[in-house]
């Protein structure tokens, strides 16, 4: 599993790169994965990778990508590689589940809607 996230996490970086972002990838995952920076805007990822349509993710993980978007101003998500599909979701708007928060595919953000 760590192999398919870390590829997921070049992946976004360098489509993050080719849109004009710099972009800061966080080795071992400490805290966030990505931070993306463009101008006045500035983004934080956590990074996730399943073949499933749904993704179950640990409130620690998404508690963590809120308090460094919080620390560095920054527009918090989720991206979430389902199969081939890249969507990105908001921790302000995803459904919590015991201890865990859930993310479905047909309710994520594509690349376009993130970036421009």
């Amino acid at each position: 599993m760590y192999k398919r996230g870390y590829r997921f996490e070049i992946k976004l970086k360098e489509m993050l790169e080719r849109e004009g972002y710099l972009v800061i990838r966080s080795a071992g995952s400490k805290g966030v994965d990505l931070i993306a920076g463009k101008g006045s805007r500035l983004m934080i990822f956590e990074c996730k990778a399943t073949k499933k349509e749904m993704l179950y993710i640990d409130k620690e993980d998404v508690f963590k990508l809120l308090e460094y978007s919080r620390a560095f101003k920054a527009v918090p998500y989720i991206a979430v590689k389902f199969g081939k599909d890249i969507l990105f979701f908001s921790p302000y708007n995803i459904e919590e589940k015991g201890k865990s928060f859930l993310v479905r595919v047909e309710e994520g953000l594509k690349f376009e809607d993130i970036v421009r």
